[in-house]
C-alpha cells in the first residue's frame, strides 16, 4: 500500500500530485474518477463504477463521481460546472463538455453521522442475557 509518508519531505511538506499517480499506478485508485478500488489488484486501472459505464450501454449506471451524456457516452464530473443543483436530490440536467448537448442525471443524496467519544463516567448500559 501506498504511504504518503513516502511522498513527504524534511520540512513536512507532501508532494500529493506524485502520492496520487503512485497510488494509481498501484491500482489502489481509479486512473480515471480516483475514486478508491475494491480490488486493489496491484495493477493500475479502473474502479468498477467506471468500468460499469463504459460496458453497460442499454440502461442506467450509477457513479459516485460522474455523469454520462446519453448522446454522445462523453463522461462528465457535474461538480464542475456551475449548477448548484448537482447537490440536491432529484433530476437535473447538465450540458455534455464534449458534443454541448443537455442530458439529464439524477443526484441521490446519503448521509452519514459522526458522535464524539463517550465520556469516561458515562458508560452505556449493557443489557444482559441469561443463558
Amino acid at each position: 500500500m501506498v504511504s504518503h509518508k513516502d511522498f513527504t519531505d524534511t520540512s513536512g511538506q507532501t508532494d500529493w500530485t506524485a502520492y496520487n499517480l503512485a497510488r494509481q499506478l498501484a491500482g489502489e485508485i481509479c486512473t480515471r474518477c480516483k475514486h478508491p478500488r475494491t480490488d486493489q489488484s496491484g495493477v493500475a486501472g479502473l474502479c468498477f463504477a467506471c468500468t460499469t459505464m463504459d460496458r453497460f450501454t442499454d440502461g442506467l449506471v450509477l457513479h459516485p463521481r460522474r455523469v454520462r451524456c446519453h448522446h454522445c457516452g462523453h463522461q462528465n464530473t457535474p461538480d464542475r460546472f456551475d449548477d448548484p443543483g448537482v447537490y440536491t436530490a432529484g433530476v437535473h440536467k447538465l450540458t455534455c463538455a464534449d458534443c454541448g448537448r443537455e442530458t439529464p442525471y439524477e443526484t441521490h443524496v446519503h448521509y452519514s453521522f459522526e458522535s464524539p467519544a463517550l465520556l469516561a463516567t458515562k458508560k452505556p448500559a449493557t443489557k444482559r442475557t441469561e443463558t
